[in-house]
């Protein structure tokens, strides 16, 4: 098996050096960021409301409104709710 990185790593390291190498450190993280806001952005309001007509018409999900709302269908068991006081 080829290692690929190692091999980009060898060749950055003889034609570019550091600017090469930042570069791909700024690609790779880059990336990891991006995908991280996604991640999180599906746990807000807006998100929530967003797809709630596909998950609604789902014939796998659809049943998860009759048990919550929009809001914590889109979360789902990650937040449990507190018994409120009176």
């Amino acid at each position: 098996m080829v290692d690929t990185f190692a091999r980009y790593r060898a060749a950055a390291a003889t034609a570019g050096g550091a600017t090469a190498t930042a570069g791909a450190y700024t690609l790779r993280y880059g990336l990891v960021v991006l995908i991280f806001w996604f991640g999180v952005f599906k746990f807000t309001a807006t998100e929530a409301q967003a797809i709630e007509p596909l998950v609604r018409h789902s014939p796998l999900l659809s049943w998860l409104y009759a048990v919550t709302d929009a809001r914590e269908a889109a979360v789902g068991s990650a937040r449990r709710r507190s018994p409120s006081r009176s």
